[in-house]
């Protein structure tokens, strides 16, 4: 039997990723409006593989969603 603060870490792991894919497009508004531009003005090496991993965030909130309808 698994433990119980591995069902608990899981739980909430699961409540996070729901909570995500059903805020996900006022999270991507967020990151435009405040993320990007932060990231752009403080660590501009990173701001392409930031954009780059919401891209990929994106594909599979996408796909989840999708497959949740």
């Amino acid at each position: 039997m698994a433990e119980p603060f591995i069902l608990i870490i899981a739980a909430a792991l699961a409540v996070t990723a729901t909570v995500a894919v059903v805020c996900w497009h006022k999270i991507l508004s967020w990151a435009e409006e405040s993320l990007f531009p932060w990231v752009r003005a403080n660590f501009p090496a990173l701001e392409q593989p930031v954009r780059d991993a919401f891209v990929i965030l994106d594909n599979v909130t996408v796909a989840v969603r999708e497959a949740t309808k």
